[in-house]
């Protein structure tokens, strides 16, 4: 018997669930996954289904269980078999809603007549199968979402392990390529190592290189595993986004250079400047070795983020991966929008001042009333012909 299963949260808008013809019928229904092996089967027996799903139960009874059996098998919810003269039952639907059971003890019951095993398997046996080919050795490596054309690059000592990290963030929503990759779905990834390297030491360069190689245009490095500004490999020191103690304004501390804040009056940052094409050599040379290179400019993503995060009285530092997923995606969105980095800051400035829907002082409450502060803003500016609103201090973020 399994240990645990899946309930979905659809069951209470189904059709088939709300057309049953009583509470019982219900309750078994939902109940009666606990009691069947891993691939949705069981014996065709009332007297089996009463000892699996209600052993203590002395006021049911077979012919209520039959009866219901009966009901789910005219709706096609299940489907009975029989196999040497024995009755078997299965329901078709177990694998979409039960996701992947390949720990659990292989199926003592036979295979129902033109039985074909599911050919969409969950996230876990998904993942399994794709980092199978990858070693455990330190490498770097490209995932491509080929219908949004943009790529991660990373590097870890681990390549296996890190590759695999990536992918159960992707099926829970907490990477940077989660929202395309939920509207493409899987098989518009691809993952390319780029070499493996019997040196750690050596990713960090390589990486820089990749990096340079497709551009910041086309690259999601925007977060790592916990949420921070993310522009150096998986196993190195990632800049950490902190909070400004003195004008609220948040700003970017790199680790190999002096930090750099966003402007408050919502300038939009500079355009990224063209990779380096010489040799990595000479670039170090000219960099004097990395101590005096400039550090990254951010993009008009983490811009947007950035101010995100201020204007909903947000701690970077207490960000939530939950949090994180949600303004990644309203930052989407509102790039999609055609905003700008100095459109949301000015939205943050406008939603601030004045007594604007009787909230002043307090944070949105929600993305819509900020996207609609956003619209306001936006058609605001247009009237005033480009004159600029007169920045204000914002509130500080919440502790």
């Amino acid at each position: 018997m399994p240990r645990y299963r899946k309930l979905h949260t659809k069951t209470v808008e189904s059709l088939d669930v709300n057309d049953m013809p009583d509470d019982f019928t219900r309750l078994l229904w939902v109940l009666l996954p606990l009691g069947l092996c891993a691939e949705g089967r069981g014996v065709d027996n009332a007297r089996w289904v009463q000892s699996k799903i209600f052993p203590l139960r002395l006021d049911v009874t077979i012919e209520m269980i039959g009866g219901a059996m009966a009901w789910y098998e005219s709706r096609g919810m299940l489907v009975r078999y029989q196999v040497d003269g024995r009755g078997y039952f299965h329901i078709p639907t177990f694998h979409r809603y039960q996701g992947n059971t390949v720990r659990e003890t292989e199926s003592m019951y036979p295979d129902p007549p033109d039985y074909e095993p599911p050919k969409e398997n969950d996230g876990r046996s998904w993942i399994s199968e794709t980092v199978r080919q990858y070693k455990h050795e330190p490498a770097v490596y490209v995932i491509t979402c080929e219908q949004a054309g943009k790529h991660y690059v990373g590097a870890s000592e681990d390549a296996h392990n890190r590759i695999r990290a990536h992918l159960r963030e992707l099926e829970n929503g907490q990477h940077p390529m989660a929202v395309d990759f939920q509207e493409h779905g899987r098989e518009s990834i691809k993952i390319q190592i780029v070499a493996y390297l019997g040196a750690a030491d050596e990713l960090k360069e390589l990486e820089q290189e990749t990096m340079d190689k497709y551009g910041a245009d086309s690259l999601y490095n925007v977060l790592d595993a916990h949420h921070h500004w993310k522009w150096q490999s998986d196993d190195s020191h990632a800049p950490v986004m902190h909070k400004s103690s003195t004008d609220a304004v948040f700003s970017i501390q790199y680790s190999d250079a002096d930090s750099k804040e966003l402007a408050p009056g919502g300038a939009p940052p500079p355009e990224p400047p063209a990779p380096d094409e010489r040799p990595a050599r000479a670039r170090k040379r000219k960099a004097g070795n990395g101590k005096n290179a400039d550090p990254p400019v951010p993009t008009e993503h983490q811009a947007i983020f950035s101010t995100l995060l201020q204007a909903f009285g947000i701690d970077p530092n207490l960000l939530t991966k939950e949090q994180a997923g949600r303004f990644a995606r309203l930052s989407k969105k509102i790039r999609d929008g055609t905003y700008t980095a100095a459109d949301v800051e000015g939205a943050r400035q406008f939603w601030y001042t004045g007594d604007w829907r009787g909230k002043r002082g307090s944070p949105p409450a929600n993305d819509a009333q900020f996207l609609e502060a956003l619209s306001r803003y936006r058609k605001q500016a247009t009237q005033l012909q480009g004159r600029r609103l007169e920045p204000v201090e914002c509130l500080p973020a919440a502790p």
